[in-house]
């Protein structure tokens, strides 16, 4: 699992740096689609990494909560 959690990281870094290059707006689609990719593999594994790191339990559940709402918290005060 952290094979993959760091290859999505890097493919997520890797299609970001080239959408900065895109001339047209195709080609900052087919990049941006890619940069997807990059978080389908990062994500579930991410998880997995969580789950296998931390012990059954309050902790697991906690961490595997606080995973969970950052997306929404982070957009919360990206929007301030």
């Amino acid at each position: 699992h952290q094979k993959l959690l760091l290859l999505g990281g890097v493919v997520i870094v890797i299609f970001s740096v080239a959408n900065a290059f895109c001339t047209t707006y195709n080609s900052f689609v087919a990049i941006r689609a890619f940069t997807g990719v990059g978080g389908g593999i990062l994500m579930p594994n991410a998880v997995a990494t969580l789950t296998i790191m931390v012990p059954p339990g309050k902790a697991r559940n906690f961490t595997l909560a606080t995973f969970a709402a950052s997306p929404p918290v982070g957009a919360g005060i990206g929007a301030l």
